[in-house]
C-alpha cells in the first residue's frame, strides 16, 4: 500500500518538475529532485535515489535547450494538439434520431 503512494507522488514529482522547467524555477526543479530521492529511496531504488539527491545537493539543474526538457515540451505540446482533437470533436451537432427516421 505504501509503495503505491510513493508510485503516485513520483508521478505528481515529474508532473511538478515539469512545471519547474516551463517556469524556468531552478528552486523549484531543485526541491524536486530532493524529493524524488526520498521517494526512490524508500522504494528501494537506491540508483535513481543517488542520481538525484546528486543532482539536488550539486545543483546540477537542468539547462534550458537541454534534451530531457525539449523532450517534455514536445510530449506537452503533442498532448495538447490531441486533446484540442477531441474537444474539436465533441463540438459536432447532436443528431437528432427523430428526424433522421
Amino acid at each position: 500500500m505504501l509503495m503505491m503512494e510513493h508510485r503516485k507522488a513520483i508521478k505528481a514529482l515529474k508532473l511538478f518538475l515539469e512545471h519547474a522547467w516551463l517556469t524556468n524555477n531552478f528552486a523549484a526543479e531543485m526541491i524536486t529532485y530532493d524529493k524524488l530521492s526520498v521517494c526512490y529511496f524508500y522504494l528501494g531504488e537506491l540508483d535513481k535515489s543517488k542520481y538525484y539527491k546528486l543532482k539536488h545537493t550539486k545543483g546540477l539543474g537542468e539547462e534550458e535547450g537541454n534534451k530531457i526538457r525539449e523532450v517534455y515540451k514536445a510530449v506537452r505540446k503533442n498532448y495538447a494538439l490531441a486533446k484540442r482533437g477531441r474537444e474539436s470533436n465533441m463540438d459536432t451537432p447532436e443528431i437528432n434520431y427523430k428526424t433522421i427516421f
